[in-house]
């Protein structure tokens, strides 16, 4: 990336230390010598009449000693009574000192002289419309007499003062940064230059002592924490966090934060370029390292920076006057070609900043062009983010951790996926609540879409679109794996699954507190799973408790069947649930292999009491591993099935997840069962989202080597023939129908026609450039049917069946 880096000096006189200018309008007074205080709080102020007094009084009622704190009142050339207001105020207060600028400068150069005056041992920076908690001064004491000594830092949470509570504009309060502060120094770093911390140092108690040894000095202009702060951690032996709401925001529609300028642009803009200057010019070795975290962190700068224009500016007009500002700013700070295209991340801010320079630097544009076209796209954007319907709408409960997807995916060779939420440990005793599981997804979320690093880097199922908030948690898909004990051991199968751990929390606790916030009204799908779930003693009681709680939910209950159990087959022949069984052999000898125990006939036996409850919530799994992938193997358990007589039951095709390719036999094989189950009078047989996603790819490799394998197998017909359909209706409008369009070689020469989906919500709307309609549409036309649903297929192909169409419509040919 061609960024260029200038170590510039605002003013003369810039410390040669620090890299940090001094202002000229001030020069610093010669700070005390020791400190002799606790505490001292230092308050810019300007034209806040209105608010002064709320302010001050917060101070004064701090549950502490009086004579262990102090409070630096410096007023900017205030044109309203700020200044006589607390000077009144401090002939009741001897702990409260006042003084000016010698002319308006900004809240840097106030705070500077404050600083420079401080008695205490640690100073805390308060804004003139906002208030402290009462206790944050006894507190803060509390937490650090419990530190050793090398703490410089204690940063803690914040929230809007309670007048602002009602305020349906406000922004989502408290920090989103608290994992980041016990990080060691250098990921800390990381972390502020991917611009994935707060910038701000009113929410960060800092040690005097690290302020008067290193110089560090506030810049004129706006913004002039953001480099403040980073080195306030680039010099902290170590920072600590206390987890409380102790500082409260006011919302004030003309502040500083609340507006934009050329200052607000400028200001921005020139604390992330001396931070670069910094870096570099102290530890270019550190640089090196750090170099793309900063890189991410000034597309974040654009995108937010262009973002606040659009929100904030007042006319057409101002906002194009910004934009060009921001992008000559860019130039001037950073050099003429600071980002280059093919390095910035598609994340929503590279989405933005990438768009943004495209605009600019488009010639045929006028201005006002160039800021219309920058604000429609940034319009269009701002509702949209990088997520999937996991994220959003998903839970996995395993013994030791909280997950928000059973998603599996290769990024360089590497296997990544089932992502984190929350770990929990064994000696757990705060509960885990939905709240903190929201703010978990509300952070990974923002971590995917500031454009760092996060767990579902490189994941293929994250979609951009407009997702909505996760402001509160709506679930619609629950799964519970919250125990590894199990009867057998599969040869794919992790700790995860197997090991005999139980939950390191309170499972019943949880899922009563999600009923009671709601957070399972719209839950469509409880999937029951982990290790065996029939074998765990509360089992029987907590399943039928969910299916009193959700009478519309679908329960998938993952069994292997080895152990019948009395409550899923009543359940299944009420129609209350669904059962997927692994079988993943045709023989005794490769169940052995593959799932450790000789219980092949004993679990088709369980299998066929099952379906005979209901066959058509019956799913048979076959796991494609090394040892079960001969089309031997295959040809004994469609075999198998027949002789049990399951051929009525449901098909699902996978494959063992541990490798990221599929060798051409193993192609081959999948491809013979799903025509053999086929060819037996299977209804419904299909390949799962994971592996349609490898299983194309390798045909995409060698089509014509596996098509002329099954020619010579006799399997020729499998496939499905696109010369013999001119269009087609596909039934379900989401993911799985865009990757089977686009990654499918059958939908080059076949036509959708439209889309049919079930779901209210979407009926009406739009989809890859196709309407959307309901299942009834289907009733006015002969047009052949594609499902691409994947674990919903049976449920759609009952609803298709319920519509009394006739099912030689149904593609059920293999489209790859």
């Amino acid at each position: 990336m061609g960024l260029n880096y200038r170590v510039m000096a605002t003013s003369p006189g810039a410390n040669e230390m620090t890299g940090i200018a001094r202002p000229l309008a001030i020069p610093p007074v010669p700070i005390q010598a020791e400190p002799i205080l606790h505490f001292s709080v230092v308050i810019p102020a300007y034209n806040a009449a209105k608010d002064i007094s709320h302010c001050l009084a917060s101070v004064f009622v701090q549950e502490f000693d009086p004579a262990g704190y102090e409070v630096l009142l410096v007023d900017d050339c205030s044109t309203d009574a700020t200044r006589d207001i607390a000077s009144g105020i401090a002939h009741s207060h001897g702990n409260l000192r006042v003084m000016s600028t010698l002319k308006k400068s900004g809240p840097g150069i106030a705070r500077n002289i404050g600083v420079s005056q401080v008695r205490g041992r640690w100073i805390i920076f308060l804004d003139s419309d906002d208030t402290l908690a009462s206790n944050l001064l006894r507190h803060l004491k509390e937490f650090i007499d419990t530190q050793a000594g090398d703490l410089d830092a204690v940063g803690y949470n914040w929230s809007f003062a309670s007048a602002d509570h009602g305020n349906s504009s406000l922004p989502p309060a408290g920090r989103r940064d608290q994992a980041a502060l016990g990080l060691n120094r250098t990921d800390l770093l990381k972390k502020y230059l991917c611009l994935h911390m707060d910038g701000s140092v009113i929410y960060t108690a800092v040690r005097r002592e690290l302020i008067t040894h290193n110089h560090l000095c506030f810049a004129e202009g706006y913004h002039e924490d953001v480099d403040y702060i980073f080195m306030v951690y680039w010099h902290a032996r170590r920072v600590g966090y206390l987890d409380e709401v102790l500082y409260y925001k006011g919302w004030r529609s003309g502040s500083i934060v609340n507006t934009i300028s050329r200052q607000h642009v400028q200001g921005f803009m020139r604390a992330w370029a001396r931070i670069a200057a910094f870096v570099q010019t102290h530890d270019e070795g550190l640089w090196n390292s750090v170099h793309s975290f900063y890189r991410t962190g000034l597309v974040g700068a654009v995108a937010t920076r262009a973002r606040e224009i659009y929100r904030r500016a007042g006319s057409p007009a101002q906002a194009t006057e910004l934009y060009t500002e921001l992008y000559e700013c860019l130039g001037k700070e950073f050099g003429s070609s600071p980002i280059e295209a093919d390095e910035i991340p598609t994340s929503q801010y590279g989405q933005i900043t990438a768009n943004f320079l495209t605009v600019m630097q488009d010639r045929n544009l006028s201005s006002l062009q160039k800021g219309a076209a920058i604000s429609r796209f940034i319009g269009e954007a701002i509702a949209k983010s990088w997520s999937c319907i996991d994220l959003h709408h998903s839970l996995f409960l395993s013994p030791d951790q909280i997950r928000t997807c059973c998603k599996r995916f290769f990024v360089e060779g590497a296997l990544r996926g089932d992502v984190v939420l929350l770990n929990v440990p064994p000696d757990n005793l705060a509960p885990i609540t939905p709240e903190l599981i929201r703010k978990a997804k509300q952070r990974l979320h923002h971590e995917i879409n500031s454009g760092g690093k996060s767990a579902c880097q490189g994941c293929p199922f994250l979609e951009f679109k407009e997702w909505g908030s996760l402001d509160t948690l709506e679930l619609k898909y629950l799964s519970f794996e919250y125990h590894s004990v199990c009867n057998l051991k599969c040869s794919y199968c992790s700790d995860v699954y197997f090991g005999g751990r139980q939950p390191h929390y309170d499972v019943k606790h949880l899922v009563n507190e999600l009923s009671e916030c709601h957070a399972l009204d719209n839950c469509s799908t409880v999937v029951w799973g982990g290790g065996e779930p029939v074998v765990d003693k509360d089992f029987d009681a907590l399943l039928e408790d969910m299916v009193r709680r959700l009478p519309h939910a679908s329960q998938r209950v993952l069994t292997n069947s080895v152990k019948h159990n009395k409550t899923v087959q009543r359940l299944l022949a009420e129609n209350s649930l669904s059962v997927t069984t692994s079988v993943d052999a045709g023989t005794e000898k490769t169940y052995v292999k593959v799932r450790g125990m000789p219980s092949l006939n004993k679990a088709m036996a369980n299998l066929r009491q099952y379906a005979e409850a209901n066959s058509s919530q019956v799913t048979v799994k076959y796991i494609f591993t090394d040892d079960n992938r001969s089309l031997e193997e295959v040809r004994a358990f469609v075999a198998l099935v027949t002789d049990y007589k399951l051929i009525d039951c449901n098909f699902q095709i996978s494959c063992d997840f541990k490798h990221e390719t599929l060798t051409l036999d193993t192609v081959v094989s999948m491809i013979v069962m799903y025509g053999l189950l086929i060819d037996a009078g299977c209804r419904i047989a299909y390949f799962d989202d994971l592996l349609r996603q490898r299983l194309s790819k390798r045909h995409a490799e060698a089509a014509e080597a596996i098509q002329h394998t099954l020619k010579g197998l006799g399997l020729s017909h499998i496939l499905a023939d696109n010369s013999a359909y001119e269009s087609v209706a596909i039934w379900g409008a989401g993911w799985q129908s865009r990757y089977l369009i686009e990654k499918s070689a059958f939908f080059r020469n076949v036509k959708v026609a439209y889309f049919i989906d079930s779901r209210p919500s979407v009926i009406g709307k739009n989809f890859m450039g196709h309407e959307i309609f309901g299942p009834d549409t289907l009733l006015k036309s002969g047009i052949p049917v594609v499902i691409s649903a994947v674990q919903n297929l049976p449920l759609i192909h009952r609803s298709f069946v319920a519509l009394g169409l006739d099912r030689s419509r149904l593609i059920n040919k293999l489209i790859l």
